[in-house]
């Protein structure tokens, strides 16, 4: 949600704040729209390879970020053991909210001797450096620093040479305002959710040399998050459909350039807009976030919640010169509903030597609210050991 629509008398709110206080306090009724989810960032990827292909990350380079992607198909990885860390600086774009905000992820996987099992992990944390929380009416609710973090295991077997499978099992916890008081008398905590994400691969080599890979994923399968001691309180977290499809030429033994197209629809109806009327409001957004798990599901896939609305496409390619070289790009392509799209191109590089490597992507903006994405904001870099 962009939050320059917020009137500034209504105080300055955080995305993931921003849609809980709406519904305890009727926050904007001015705005054109809300933030669909909780914990959005877990749609994207925290690491600078994926980072570098436009988001995409579902067929190539298994490597060991996999866990956030499609665990399965670090199943085709050539190496047994991996490990990296990654940073990148972080703000939700105010400038008082630039100090002590970053964004963190460590992951790695371990494959059997038979190259048939793999177990993997997780961890991501932000910290959203120090915030000025006011709510609805303007009163300040005081100075907080607020984080998310998540902890991942995963699971993965090959049920044959060309097919994968795996499960994920994530603790999220975030927390906005833990132990703030609103005015309306709501008490703020640690909004916890336990999620799972479920991946198939299909990885096939040509008599040529060159792969055909395909995926299929549901991620961030989960209930409710909520952040408030209310029962109306309580959000989605971003559980996605993604599918993805791949293809890498092999020239040599050397050299090797891949494509891959992923397709990822949030499995959440749009969020209402807003009319400006209080009432007609109220009930819209009442009622959106009274719809169970399994109903919104089988909403977004209907009518003008389909396929065709609440995606978003990425584009990724990669040339790989052995282990010692990684040039990389993308695109990304957002197709929200009722907010402006995020689209943006991105490049990046990684370097190995020996057991250890580099990444950098840069993201570049292409326009809309990706122009209002801190410089800061768009690099990422990560250190791998395999």
């Amino acid at each position: 949600m962009n939050t320059n629509n917020l009137p500034k008398n209504k105080g300055r709110l955080f995305g993931h704040l921003l849609a809980v206080l709406f519904v305890l306090s009727c926050i904007s009724t001015t705005a054109q729209s809300i933030t669909t989810t909780a914990v959005p960032y877990l749609r994207f990827a925290p690491d600078a390879i994926s980072s570098s292909m436009g988001n995409a990350g579902l067929t190539l380079s298994p490597d060991e970020y996999s866990i956030f992607h499609n665990n399965a198909k670090a199943l085709f990885s050539d190496k047994q053991f991996a490990l990296g860390l990654s940073h990148m600086g972080y703000s939700t774009g105010s400038g008082s909210n630039v100090k002590g905000s970053y964004f963190m992820s460590m992951a790695g996987y371990k494959k059997s001797e038979d190259d048939k099992d793999l177990l993997s992990f997780g961890i991501r944390y932000i910290s959203h450096g120090g915030m000025e929380l006011s709510s609805a009416m303007g009163d300040r609710l005081g100075t907080f620093n607020p984080y998310d973090f998540d902890l991942s295991f995963g699971y993965a077997h090959k049920i044959s040479n060309t097919l994968g499978i795996g499960v994920t099992m994530r603790g999220v916890f975030s927390n906005m305002a833990s132990g703030v008081s609103a005015s309306t008398g709501y008490q703020f905590s640690t909004g916890v959710a336990l999620a799972g994400d479920v991946s198939l691969m299909y990885n096939q080599q040509f008599v040529n040399g060159n792969f055909l890979r395909g995926a299929l994923q549901f991620s961030n399968l989960s209930s409710k998050i909520t952040y408030v001691n209310n029962a109306i309180g309580k959000d989605f977290i971003p559980t996605t459909l993604n599918l993805g499809l791949g293809y890498v030429f092999l020239f040599d033994d050397e050299n090797d350039l891949g494509f891959e197209v992923k397709y990822s629809k949030l499995m959440i109806p749009g969020a209402p807009s807003y009319t400006g009327n209080y009432a007609q409001d109220s009930a819209a957004i009442t009622d959106f976030r009274n719809k169970d798990v399994l109903r919104a599901w089988g909403e977004s896939f209907n009518g003008a919640n389909g396929l065709s609305t609440n995606y978003s496409l990425s584009f990724g390619v990669q040339y790989r010169y052995m282990n010692y070289l990684h040039i990389r790009g993308g695109y990304f392509m957002d197709k929200p509903s009722n907010v402006q799209p995020l689209n943006y191109f991105t490049v990046g590089a990684g370097v190995g030597l020996g057991r250890f490597g580099a990444q950098l992507a840069y993201q570049v903006p292409t326009g809309g609210t990706a122009a209002n994405i801190p410089m800061m904001q768009r690099f990422k870099l990560g250190i791998s050991f395999n």
